[in-house]
């Protein structure tokens, strides 16, 4: 009887320890369809798969179609200084924003120039984030009045939300605007996401932390954390991390569209099919 009851507090402990171990995070499989040779920056895709670059050495903008080949290049670069991030949300309306300058350009599809918008002349002097709005307007955060606005083409104010410090005991500062499938999308690295409507009413919070080049897709939230992939899914909460197999010495940003996946290293850009 002791043998049976032995065995039998032996079997617990062993599924109890099964049952503590942390689940196997599985691993995405990568296809590499292509590389684009160059010292880069920064790097963004548009929803066309055209690829956007910017060089390191020279600040200069260039553009190519999905399959690589190079179709377009913006030189004029000089006259704003280091361009501080870019909008391809809209491939027919590029967003170029020059922090420095508290200066947002609008290139068409052909990188001509096509607006010039100096922030300081709407009243806004201080300005990390800038995001293209769902009727090609232009979305800032205004960091001195903790305020988001809409912008026209001319600088007039469309809308303002209240005052973040107001709205929040924590207010964000986001990192990155995303205007999406009707909502707003507010990403601070430290908070997480909040959602909200375009009058600034907070729909939800989701405190996802230390996502970097996020992205939002079909009603999920991406982003990755060092190596992994987090992908939340709004619609049935569902979550998941993948590990992405790549060396992290190797990644400075990464995009994704898809089906595909857009690695800038410090000596090339490389782009992969995900394998389902």
């Amino acid at each position: 009887m002791r043998k049976i009851i032995c065995i039998f507090v032996i079997a617990l402990i062993a599924c109890s320890s099964l049952g503590a171990q942390t689940p196997k995070i599985p691993t995405i499989g990568l296809n590499k369809l292509f590389s684009i040779e160059g010292k880069f920056s920064q790097l963004y895709v548009d929803n066309l798969g055209n690829i956007y670059t910017i060089s390191k050495l020279s600040n200069q903008l260039k553009k190519y179609n999905s399959k690589g080949d190079s179709i377009g290049l913006f030189n004029d670069v000089k006259q704003f200084g280091t361009i501080s991030r870019m909008d391809a949300t809209n491939p027919l309306k590029l967003l170029v924003y020059y922090q420095d300058f508290s200066t947002v350009i609008a290139l068409d599809r052909f990188l001509n120039n096509i607006n010039k918008l100096d922030l300081r002349r709407s009243g806004i002097l201080q300005a990390k984030t800038i995001s293209i709005s769902y009727d090609n307007n232009l979305w800032v955060f205004d960091e001195q009045e903790y305020k988001l606005k809409k912008l026209d083409d001319q600088g007039n104010i469309l809308s303002t939300s209240d005052d973040f410090r107001v709205l929040f005991q924590d207010p964000p500062d986001p990192d990155a605007i995303i205007d999406n499938d009707g909502q707003l999308y507010l990403y601070d690295k430290n908070l997480g996401w909040f959602i909200m409507d375009y009058y600034g009413a907070v729909k939800k919070n989701y405190p996802y932390l230390h996502w970097q080049n996020v992205k939002v897709e079909n009603q999920k939230l991406i982003g990755r954390e060092d190596m992994q992939l987090d992908i939340a899914t709004l619609s049935d909460f569902d979550y998941n991390k993948l590990n992405l197999p790549l060396k992290a010495e190797d990644v400075q940003t990464i995009r994704f569209l898809n089906d595909r996946l857009f690695v800038l290293s410090s000596d090339n850009i490389s782009i992969y099919s995900i394998q389902q």
